[in-house]
């Protein structure tokens, strides 16, 4: 479970914070962008959850890059 997670998911913390829902999703892709860190602390600090302003520095999600191989590919190695 993420940071993200851990504040209600994707759409209440755009909702707290009052950014788009893909703003949100696209910081699960990095960090959390400069200017929210402090709004994501206030938020995390009236949920209880104790998250440091080094936990905001941190990628949120490790996962390695998708490299789709082209449709030709894919086709051939169905066949």
């Amino acid at each position: 479970m993420d940071i993200i997670d851990q504040l209600g998911g994707v759409s209440a913390v755009a909702r707290a914070l009052g950014v788009g829902h893909s703003a949100v999703s696209n910081w699960r892709a990095g960090k959390f962008p400069d200017g929210a860190k402090y709004q994501v602390l206030v938020l995390a600090r009236q949920k209880g959850l104790d998250i440091s302003p080094e936990d905001l520095e941190k990628p949120l999600v490790h996962r390695p890059r998708v490299v789709r191989r082209p449709r030709a590919a894919r086709a051939e190695a169905r066949a």
